[in-house]
Parts: C-alpha cells; sequence; structure tokens
C-alpha cells in the first residue's frame, strides 16, 4: 500500500501521484523514498494544508517530501504546503520543490509556536519559507518560539528569473498582530541567485538567524519594514567582501542589528604570542 490512514494520521510507504488539494491530519509521515508530486494545475491556494482555523495540532510528528511536476511561479498563492496552528510538534521538511511558496507555515487565530523544525532542501519556490498570521480578534493568530536547524534554500540555474527570489517572508496576513518573536533559525544556507532577498521582514521582533551561509544572493540580505524590531542576524560565511550594507530597513525602530563574518573575525582578532628567535 502507498499510505495507510486512520484518525491517528497518515504515513506514506511509497511515492504518490495526486492532482487535487489534499487537506491532511497530524502526524503526516512520508518515509525515505514516499515522496509526493503534485501533477495537477496551479491554484490559489495550499496543495497539502495540514491543521484548521481556531484549533491546535500539539505533539506530532510530521514529515515532508513534496514536488511539483514542474517550477511554476506565476500564480500568487500557489503553495506547496500550509501548517495552520501546530504547537509543540516535532517537524520535518525533507523537501519542498517547484511552487511560488513553499511552506506557508500560519497561525490562524491560533498560534504556529513551540516547534522543532528540521530543514532538508528547498528547492526553486519563488518564496522558500512564509511565517504569517491572519485573525483580527480574540484569539488572534501568532507565529512565536519556534526552532529551525539547518536548510539549504536554493534556486535551480532552470528557474525563471525577473522574479523577486525570497528566502523567508515574515509577515501578517490582516495586519492585526506583526510580533512574530523569537523564532531562532540555526545554520541555514541561503543562495537564491539573480539578486534573491533571503530574509523580508514586515512584522517580527527578537528573531535570530545564526551562522548563516550568504551566497549567490542580492547585495542585501535583509529588508525590514513596518515594526519589525530587535532582530539579530548572525553571518556565518560570505561569498562578499561587503561588511556593510547588508541589512536595510525602513521600519519604525531601525535597530536590528546584522554581524558580517568578516566583522566577527576584525572585531575579535587577537595576537598570537611570539616568543622571538629560541636559537
Amino acid at each position: 500500500a502507498i499510505a495507510s490512514a486512520d484518525e491517528s494520521g497518515i504515513v506514506f510507504d511509497g511515492p504518490h501521484n495526486f492532482s487535487q488539494k489534499i487537506t491532511g491530519i497530524a502526524p503526516w509521515i512520508q518515509k525515505e523514498g514516499a515522496g509526493l508530486t503534485y501533477t495537477g494545475p496551479d491554484i490559489n491556494d495550499a496543495v497539502i494544508e495540514i491543521g484548521v482555523e481556531g484549533q491546535v495540532t500539539k505533539g506530532k510528528r510530521c514529515v515532508f517530501d513534496l514536488d511539483n511536476s514542474s517550477i511554476s511561479w506565476t500564480t500568487e498563492g500557489f503553495t506547496g504546503l500550509r501548517l495552520v496552528n501546530m504547537a509543540n510538534c516535532d517537524i520535518e521538511y525533507r523537501r519542498v520543490f517547484g511552487f511560488n511558496v513553499g511552506i506557508q507555515e500560519l497561525g490562524f487565530k491560533e498560534g504556529f509556536a513551540y516547534n522543532e523544525i528540521d530543514v532538508g532542501i528547498l528547492l526553486s519556490n519563488k518564496t522558500q519559507v512564509q511565517w504569517a498570521t491572519e485573525g483580527d480578534g480574540a484569539p488572534r493568530g501568532y507565529h512565536n518560539e519556534n526552532l529551525y536547524k539547518n536548510g539549504r534554500l536554493t534556486n535551480l540555474s532552470s528557474s525563471p528569473t525577473g522574479f523577486d527570489r525570497v528566502g523567508v517572508h515574515s509577515y501578517s496576513i490582516d495586519g492585526f498582530y506583526t510580533n512574530h518573536n523569537n523564532n531562532v533559525w540555526i545554520k541555514p544556507c541561503f543562495e537564491l541567485f539573480d539578486g534573491g532577498l533571503p530574509v523580508l521582514m514586515e512584522a517580527g521582533v527578537q528573531n535570530e538567524f545564526l551562522h548563516f551561509r550568504n551566497e549567490a544572493n542580492g547585495p542585501i540580505f535583509v529588508s525590514e519594514s513596518g515594526e519589525a524590531s530587535e532582530n539579530l542576524y548572525v553571518e556565518g560565511y560570505s561569498d562578499s567582501f561587503k561588511a556593510e550594507g547588508k541589512l536595510t530597513s525602513t521600519s519604525l525602530y531601525r535597530d536590528s542589528v546584522f554581524i558580517p563574518s568578516r566583522a566577527k573575525i576584525k572585531n575579535n582578532s587577537v595576537p598570537f604570542f611570539s616568543s622571538g628567535n629560541l636559537r
């Protein structure tokens, strides 16, 4: 059997093609080699959606491996995977390929929060990941306290050109909650090409991107706007000798910090001890 499912979740044992949106439940487990390929038309929606408005999925394990049949960036909202209101979950994005938006993590009148997320390769998605919230009352949507580990966010040379490529986009759909906070991403690799922007922070406070690889992107690593503030970006490696201007901001506060890789070395360098000639 390709998959087994009951009220406790779904497990995929082998590869599978599908052409219509799947609304699933967690746990959602795709074993090694059990990739899913979407073969249907572009839609202004996610092709796989886990979770529902106003309810929280807690403490589940999810493993995702999803391809579009070809790279398609022309339909706004054409999303590979949407996770809604996940909390305290163990999530693995093994691979997501070929969508306008690769992954949308959505807090919708509840929260996407306290998750531990392992990232494999996010490949040739116009926007690789969205941190999004929606809900203009009580309860509100929020996106807080998630830990991301590793991940390669990149594009094939066959990806369309002339589009605004983005790695991580943090924003509010309705503008109500813009305080996405304490999301921490350790050692991601951003290689977007064609002038890509690794981080677009339109909503977010005290988030951290740590020891990231910044290669083959545009001259600006992060663009902040709205009320984005007090975020920290610590570059691990860069293919650019430029140490300034990698963070640009039109936000109200403009107090986030970008630490270039070469600045770390210069600011922390100490002389080696020299004993002189010992002969």
